[in-house]
């Protein structure tokens, strides 16, 4: 039985979840983005974020999203060797707890518009 999770890091092998297609364009364009920005060896990262707040605008008072699925970009060095995955040219890993993992239906990473981030765990 392979692990779920890297230890003490929190990432998840590669297959552990599927993506589809718009979900890899918003990891595409971040890649594209941060590749283009940040100098160094960066990876996007499909990540679980346990309660996120925002404010809307200036001023505004923070708003609780809860949690909810996000995009981001880790150096290489950050991600333990071996739990980053390709797909169509976009690299990228993914970190979500078991326990949510385990929950999801159909394990699959995918888009949804109503959604502040536009992820969603399916």
């Amino acid at each position: 039985m392979k692990p779920t999770i890297a230890r003490d890091s929190g990432f998840n092998p590669p297959g552990s979840v599927t993506v589809s297609s718009s979900a890899l364009k918003l990891a595409r364009d971040l890649d594209h983005t941060v590749k283009g920005s940040q100098k160094g060896d960066w990876v996007v990262s499909f990540d679980w974020a346990q309660s996120v707040s925002v404010k809307r605008r200036v001023g505004a008072p923070s708003e609780e999203v809860g949690d909810c699925l996000m995009l981001g970009a880790y150096r290489r060095g950050q991600i333990p060797m071996g739990f980053t995955q390709m797909i169509d040219g976009v690299e990228f890993a993914v970190k979500i707890p078991a326990d949510v993992l385990a929950r999801s239906v159909e394990q699959l990473i995918d888009t949804d518009s109503s959604k502040l981030f536009r992820l969603v765990l399916r």
